[in-house]
């Protein structure tokens, strides 16, 4: 509480209010909550494509789990999990997606010859 300025300036106006210091407690704690519940609520946003779009875009490119581990250097169980939403490895699946995406736009090169 000592460092964030806002939270001071949060303590000392509820303290020229003339609340006690638990009072003021539970005000912030009542506020931080209000701050927070919004956030909790809401789905997290993934910076990268969702489990279930990178298995579609694996599938689109008739490439196994397998396949794609090797190439990434990364054990399939990593992917697997991924695809099912059941652990997020973020810099895998940020590989992952990179991976996959240089492959379709590669394949559409290749279509249209």
């Amino acid at each position: 509480m000592r460092g964030d300025e806002r939270t001071l300036a949060y303590m000392a106006k509820r303290k020229s209010d003339g609340k006690t210091k638990r009072e003021i407690m539970r005000c912030l704690k009542r506020f931080t909550a209000r701050e927070v519940y919004p956030t909790l609520r809401r789905p997290m946003r993934l910076k990268y494509a969702r489990g279930s779009i990178l298995a579609d875009m694996r599938k689109s490119l008739r490439l196994t789990q397998k396949q794609v581990a090797r190439e990434l250097n990364v054990p399939n169980v990593r992917l697997s999990e991924i695809e099912r939403e059941v652990c997020p490895h973020e810099e895998i699946r940020r590989e992952y997606d990179r991976y996959l995406n240089a492959k379709m736009s590669s394949d559409k090169g290749l279509d249209s010859l």
